[in-house]
């Protein structure tokens, strides 16, 4: 890179700081709880700004080109605009909304966040993540859908809290998932999912389930990643703690603070596939159990879509749910041509 580049560079760098600077006034403006660390990163953007003029007219100087510094210079000011275009892209409303809503959830909340958004990233990436899980995942690129004619004598309308679909193996179980998944999706409805595969790594045990989720959740809203992000802050061991205390730190409290600017309760779907294939019996009834907990939210509504083979494990945890929480349907009930 010639000084007339690195010139050319550094202009372009100023121009999208510019641009980040305002981007930034604007957030201030929708994110009270952040205002103080936006505040900062301000004033610090500010004095970015003059640096970089100072360079400019640094690098206008032709015998700048000959120091010996000068090469190290140029690759910093490139990875200064890659690190810009990045923190504009979070910034722009239409793009962090796109980024941060990973199944286009639509949470019209009020928030009380304390955490800085760079000290929430730290805090999330301490959580581990179950490759392969997700529906759309790249390692499930090949996998079926429910064609839109097979599907008009069974449809998934979760009332309840959670609507078991089970079935033997072979009946669509996990087809119908997907689909349902999909369709959750283009509602903007799914929050998390999971689709558990027996010899599959970390999809064949509830080892890294609730921290995947939590991940999952904390991409649907700035306001719930801040405060899972909160909870790791708090338990730093978390993703070594129970299935329950997991549960309770990363996924109950965080939705239990949900505060809805509607009246009416926000709905979210989670979808689990192949429970059956999750590991130890007593892991599944604790999870069921863990799930029926969520009727007592009231902000948030959850509808939980799980299918299994109908193993007795799943059988009796369903069983030892009270109250009204749950409904099945039974799949190998149904004429093959229906499913």
């Amino acid at each position: 890179m010639d000084g007339i580049s690195a010139a050319a560079s550094i202009i372009a760098l100023v121009e999208m700081s510019v641009k980040v600077l305002s981007l930034t006034a604007e957030y201030s403006a929708q994110v009270k709880s952040a205002k103080k660390d936006i505040d900062r990163f301000h004033v610090e953007l500010e004095a970015f700004i003059k640096v970089l003029r100072s360079l400019h007219e640094l690098v206008q100087n032709t015998e700048a080109t000959k120091l010996g510094t000068f090469r190290s210079l140029t690759q910093s000011i490139q990875q200064c605009g890659q690190d810009l275009e990045h923190l504009q892209m979070r910034l722009e409303p239409d793009k962090s909304q796109k980024a941060m809503s990973r199944y286009g959830v639509s949470l019209p909340l009020e928030s009380d966040v304390k955490l800085g958004l760079a000290e929430q990233d730290r805090y999330l990436s301490k959580l581990s993540y179950a490759s392969g899980a997700n529906f759309d995942s790249n390692e499930r690129q090949n996998e079926h859908y429910c064609l839109s004619d097979t599907r008009n004598g069974v449809r998934i309308h979760i009332k309840k809290g959670i609507f078991w679909l089970n079935g033997m193996a072979g009946t669509g179980k996990s087809t119908m998932a997907r689909t349902t998944a999909r369709t959750f999706t283009k509602q903007k409805r799914l929050a998390a999912n999971c689709f558990f595969s027996r010899g599959w790594g970390d999809l064949s045990n509830t080892g890294k389930l609730l921290s995947t989720i939590a991940i999952q959740l904390a991409a649907t809203s700035l306001m719930l990643k801040g405060y899972i992000c909160e909870a790791i802050a708090e338990h730093e061991n978390v993703n070594r703690q129970s299935l329950r205390e997991q549960w309770t730190n990363l996924i109950y409290q965080p939705l239990s603070r949900v505060r809805s600017k509607s009246k009416s309760p926000l709905v979210l779907v989670f979808v689990f596939d192949a429970l059956d294939e999750c590991g130890r019996q007593e892991d599944i009834r604790t999870l069921l159990r863990l799930l029926a907990e969520t009727e007592k939210l009231e902000a948030v509504k959850l509808r939980v879509l799980v299918t299994s083979r109908p193993e007795l494990a799943i059988q009796l945890g369903f069983r030892a749910i009270w109250g009204d929480t749950h409904e099945n349907f039974v799949l190998h009930n149904i004429a093959s041509p229906v499913i």
